[in-house]
């Protein structure tokens, strides 16, 4: 499994707002087994203190069928000093996948959140399958894990006529479809203080 995700408007974004679109994606593919799952992840969000609050990523499709809660703890966050007049550009590494699927973060100054997750450790599978008939949309909603749940963004993905894609069984492909309200509540349980969910 494969996943991109970005974020844009709080309406649909249309083919002249083509450089938010653009910047905004999904991909996600099915091989069958939560082993053969990966994903890979863009949004437009830079966390403020990673390394203290940690990150939480809730992914689920229109449905309700598929549902993830990734926490990224603030232990494995890392930041070079930054050069000066720059923000601190955050990167997550857990090559052992000790945390869960997330694999690794990258982060730069656009902002810009680019994920990589995969289902190869059994002991944290990647549970987010494809084997309906269509997802019909999918978001995803991304916050630093502390009270106030900060700088929250979320975003759902729907293939258009505009932006092209895919939703079948095994493949999921959108470009950003529309920008939600980021402090509404995820429609199930994702929080800082439970164990990994997914």
């Amino acid at each position: 499994m494969i996943v991109l995700v970005s974020i844009l408007g709080a309406m649909p974004v249309h083919a002249g707002a083509r450089s938010a679109a653009d910047r905004s994606s999904l991909v996600i593919t099915d091989a069958g087994t939560p082993e053969q799952r990966k994903v890979a992840l863009r949004i437009a969000f830079r966390p403020g203190g990673a390394d203290a609050a940690g990150v939480l990523v809730a992914m689920w499709n229109d449905l309700l069928t598929d549902t993830v809660c990734w926490r990224l703890p603030g232990g494995l966050w890392h930041a070079p000093p930054p050069p000066p007049h720059q923000n601190v550009r955050w990167s997550y590494r857990d090559p052992t996948l000790s945390a869960g699927p997330v694999l690794k973060v990258v982060t730069s100054n656009l902002p810009s959140f680019t994920l990589t997750a995969t289902g190869k450790n059994p002991l944290q599978p990647l549970q987010f399958s494809l084997d309906e008939p269509s997802q019909q949309g999918i978001t995803v909603q991304v916050f630093e894990s502390n009270p106030f749940q900060t700088n929250p963004v979320r975003v759902r993905y729907v293939p258009t006529a505009a932006h092209p894609g895919t939703d079948k069984p095994g493949h999921f492909r959108a470009k950003l479809f529309e920008e939600l309200d980021p402090y509404s509540p995820v429609p199930f349980p994702c929080s800082a203080s439970g164990a990994f969910l997914d």
